[in-house]
């Protein structure tokens, strides 16, 4: 699998191509975009799992075999490549940032732990799973606003950390997760989990969380909703339901929500959903961007939007299918 990550200011994208190089790509035609003739490599640089941005700098961070390169980029098109090595040599199978940029998590899919790593310090602070009985970490996720910590597991359900005291709540769903997505401002988290009834599986739905403090402050909790997915009659065989879902994005301004699905007897797609919240939370197909045969794609991603305007320019998202980045311009009608 491949990965990628749009810059959070530039409009541009970091992909981690089949050569373990990180090249960068432009998403609009009407803006300068840096770094075009810069490919990161190193010897460190190898079986290239997940890129992520860091929020605030030019800082790319790319999850390798043996931990996570952190490449600061300058405006003359030189890098300077700064190695977090894993503890026990395992691998950064992905990464996120906290959204103020000075903490990075990171998961190995052969530990039961969770690596919060302080990038300036340059030291790791450790997130014991194994009590959770999970399984492994399977992909990790901060709230938009930071004050959350999301861990998918590989056997069974999730785990979710509040930041300023590290208390933990776990969820057995079981089954285990398959794609997560947070709202922009982080009212909302959406969970695409296999279904625990495989005679259920089709009509499995998405499970949406509202996260909200404890009176005592030093816990939190969650409400938790049920919602469908609709079917849409372009995606022909494919199945709408949130246990063939591949993976899941939030436009910037929070109003649609881009499901990948993976392919019902042959076919994967590519929809959005228009998401509206009263009377009561549903989704309606919005517009089907993509059928085809074979899997879904690797990852899809919103590009952000930093300043929204009504001559901008509509919002742009990104899919990768292995080596081939698709662009679906204007996705909410």
């Amino acid at each position: 699998r491949r990965s990628h990550d749009a810059h959070p200011v530039r409009p541009m994208l970091a992909v981690a191509l089949p050569d373990d190089s990180i090249r960068f790509l432009p998403y609009r035609t009407d803006a300068e975009v840096r770094y075009q003739g810069l490919a990161l490599t190193h010897e460190f640089q190898r079986e290239c799992h997940s890129v992520a941005w860091s929020p605030l700098s030019e800082v790319v961070a790319v999850g390798t075999r043996h931990g996570v390169c952190l490449w600061r980029l300058f405006p003359d098109e030189s890098s300077w490549m700064t190695f977090l090595q894993h503890p026990r040599r395992k691998a950064a199978h992905a990464l996120t940032w906290c959204p103020f940029g000075r903490h990075l998590a990171a998961i190995s899919r052969d530990e039961a732990c969770v690596l919060v790593w302080d990038v300036a310090a340059r030291s790791a602070c450790p997130l014991h799973c194994s009590g959770l009985r999970l399984g492994n970490p399977k992909a990790v996720s901060w709230s938009p606003d930071g004050l959350y910590l999301l861990v998918t597991f590989q056997d069974d359900g999730f785990a979710i950390w509040e930041t300023k005291r590290w208390s933990c709540e776990s969820f057995a769903m079981g089954g285990a997760c398959r794609a997560v997505g947070w709202s922009p401002c982080a009212s909302m988290v959406v969970l695409a989990m296999d279904a625990a009834d495989t005679e259920n599986r089709d009509c499995q739905p998405l499970f949406v969380g509202t996260l909200y403090a404890a009176a005592d402050g030093a816990h939190f909790g969650v409400e938790w909703l049920l919602a469908s997915l609709p079917h849409a009659i372009e995606t022909r065989d494919v199945v709408c339901s949130g246990a063939t879902v591949a993976g899941l994005s939030f436009s910037p301004d929070g109003a649609t929500l881009a499901v990948a699905f993976e392919p019902g007897t042959g076919s994967s797609a590519v929809v959005t959903y228009q998401i509206r919240r009263q009377p009561s939370l549903t989704f309606s197909v919005a517009r089907v961007l993509d059928v085809r045969d074979g899997p879904a794609p690797d990852e899809i991603k919103f590009c952000p939007s930093p300043n929204p305007s009504p001559s901008a320019t509509a919002d742009v998202l990104s899919a990768l299918w292995g080596s081939d980045l698709t662009l679906f311009v204007g996705t909410s009608s």
